[in-house]
């Protein structure tokens, strides 16, 4: 599922948003509400992400082209 510059993540509650490189290190935080979130991509580098959510805590991969 690759990306540019921007992706919608859709929660079911408020939650925080987190974007971590393939090493495990935290890139962005974001508190998220309830429904649609844009989560702005632009300050990352082209390569491979993953997004969770902290409480939910399930991961997705995405690619930033």
């Amino acid at each position: 599922n690759p990306v540019r510059d921007q992706v919608h993540i859709i929660l079911g509650r408020e939650d925080v948003i987190l974007v971590y490189s393939v090493s495990g290190i935290k890139l962005l935080q974001l508190e998220g509400k309830t429904g649609d979130n844009l989560v702005d991509l632009r300050s990352l580098a082209r390569g491979i992400y993953f997004i969770r959510t902290k409480a939910g805590g399930q991961q997705t991969k995405i690619i930033k082209q």
